[in-house]
């Protein structure tokens, strides 16, 4: 896996990776552990949503993609 600047690994308790956030500049991708794109922030319109493009909220909950991915 070919990890940028902008990439931020992403941790259980355990310390296992359970997934990535890239920052694309306008928009910022979480990943799961696979590479699978998960959802997305848009800095922009500061709202976050799914895979599915639904809308998750308002403000960066690529974390909380994440963790509930599981």
């Amino acid at each position: 896996r070919n990890i940028t600047m902008a990439t931020e690994v992403v941790r259980d308790s355990s310390n296992r990776v359970i997934g990535y956030i890239d920052d694309m500049g306008d928009r910022v991708l979480a990943k799961g552990q696979n590479g699978v794109v998960i959802g997305n922030y848009d800095k922009i319109l500061n709202r976050t949503l799914d895979a599915s493009s639904n809308i998750v909220g308002n403000g960066n909950l690529l974390s909380a993609l994440i963790y509930n991915q599981r």
